[in-house]
C-alpha cells in the first residue's frame, strides 16, 4: 500500500489509523493518515458465530499488510465496557464478554481501544461533524431503532451499565402500544422509521414506509397523523434530557434526517412549546450520515495511538 503520510503530531514517522466496524452482516475495515486520508479500505462477512476470532485475524492480516499502524479502533453493537475494552454482549452476533482490545493488543503488540458503534458515531460528529465546537450535545440516530449519543462537557457518555443511549425503549405513552421489547408506549413504537411503518398500517389497512409516509404529507390524513405522532414523541423524549443535561444542541441522524426541514422544524417547535421558561437547544441534522461510526473506529485508533491529529481531520 502506498500514501504513507507524515505523523500531523510532528514524529518524522509514517504512522496509519486503523479502524474496524462489526456489525450484524459485514465487518468493515479503514486505514486513514494523520491528515485524515482514507488510504484504503474493504469489508467482509461477518462470521457471526465466532466475530471474536475474526476480528483478531483481520487485525494481524491489516497490520502484515501495513507495518506503519500504530493503533486499532474497533466498534460492537451492544453493551461495551469501553474502559476495559470489553464486549459484554451483543445480540445479533455471537458476543460475549470479550475482551477484544486485550486480544488485539496481546496478538500485534499494537494498542487498541474498543467502542460502542452508536458512542463511536457521536465521537465523529464531535471532531469531524455537526458536533463541532459544541461542549455539549445530544446525538439521536433514527432507522429501524432510535438511540443516543450525549456528549457532556467534552465527554460521551456509557453509563454504569454501559447502557446510556437507549432512548428508543424510554416509555414515552406509557399505556400506549406494545413494543417488542416488552413495555408499552416506547418512543420507537411511535418515531423510528419501521414504528412509523407498523402504525401507518395497522391506521390505514396497507404498509407504507417512513419515506412514502414523508411524501404524502398534506394529501394524507393517516400520513399527517402518523408523523405529528413521530414528532411530538420525539419531542417529549427529548425535553427531558435536554432540562437532564443541558444540551447546547441536538444533532439528528440516521436515515429519518434526510426529511430535513420537515422533520427538524416541526420537532423545534414542539419543544419551544414544551419549555415555557427557556429556549430549545439548536437542531441540526448530522453531517457524517452512514460514515459516522467508520469514522468513530479511525478516531479510536489515533487516540489508542496517543496521538491528536484526529482533531483535525475534516469529513
Amino acid at each position: 500500500m502506498t500514501g504513507f503520510s507524515a505523523d500531523a503530531d510532528g514524529d518524522d514517522v509514517p504512522r496509519v489509523s486503523a479502524g474496524i466496524e462489526v456489525g450484524t452482516t459485514s465487518i468493515d475495515w479503514m486505514l486513514v493518515s494523520p491528515l485524515g486520508a482514507i488510504l484504503d479500505k474493504g469489508s467482509q462477512e461477518t462470521d457471526q458465530q465466532n466475530p471474536r476470532h475474526q476480528i483478531k485475524q483481520l487485525a494481524h492480516d491489516l497490520l502484515q499488510r501495513n507495518p506503519g499502524i500504530d493503533g486499532f479502533g474497533v466498534v460492537v453493537p451492544g453493551i461495551v465496557d469501553e474502559k476495559r475494552g470489553v464486549a459484554i454482549y451483543a445480540a445479533n452476533i455471537e458476543m460475549r464478554n470479550a475482551h477484544i482490545a486485550a486480544d488485539i493488543k496481546n496478538l500485534t503488540g499494537i494498542p487498541t481501544l474498543l467502542g460502542h458503534d452508536g458512542r463511536a458515531a457521536g465521537l465523529a460528529e464531535k471532531y469531524m461533524g455537526a458536533g463541532k465546537g459544541a461542549n455539549s450535545f445530544l446525538m439521536i440516530p433514527i432507522g429501524v431503532g432510535i438511540s443516543m449519543a450525549a456528549c457532556v462537557d467534552g465527554n460521551l457518555l456509557s453509563g454504569d451499565t454501559f447502557s446510556a443511549g437507549e432512548i428508543g425503549h424510554s416509555p414515552i405513552y406509557p399505556t400506549g402500544d406494545l413494543c417488542r421489547c416488552g413495555q408499552y408506549g416506547c418512543l420507537e413504537v411511535y418515531a423510528s422509521t419501521d414504528g412509523m411503518a407498523r402504525r401507518y398500517s395497522f391506521l390505514k389497512g396497507h404498509e407504507l414506509g417512513a419515506h412514502e409516509i414523508q411524501d404524502r404529507l398534506g394529501v394524507d390524513n393517516i400520513a399527517d397523523e402518523v408523523w405529528n405522532t413521530a414528532v411530538r414523541a420525539l419531542a417529549l423524549g427529548l425535553v427531558h434530557l435536554i432540562m437532564a443535561l443541558d444540551p447546547s444542541r441536538i444533532i439528528v441522524g440516521g436515515e429519518l434526517a434526510s426529511a430535513g426541514p420537515l422533520l427538524l422544524d416541526p420537532l423545534h417547535e414542539n419543544l419551544a412549546s414544551l419549555l415555557q421558561w427557556r429556549d430549545p437547544p439548536e437542531i441540526v441534522r448530522a453531517h457524517l450520515g452512514s460514515s459516522a461510526t467508520g469514522w468513530g473506529t479511525a478516531i479510536l485508533a489515533s487516540m489508542a495511538a496517543s496521538h491528536t491529529s484526529h482533531e483535525r481531520w475534516q469529513a
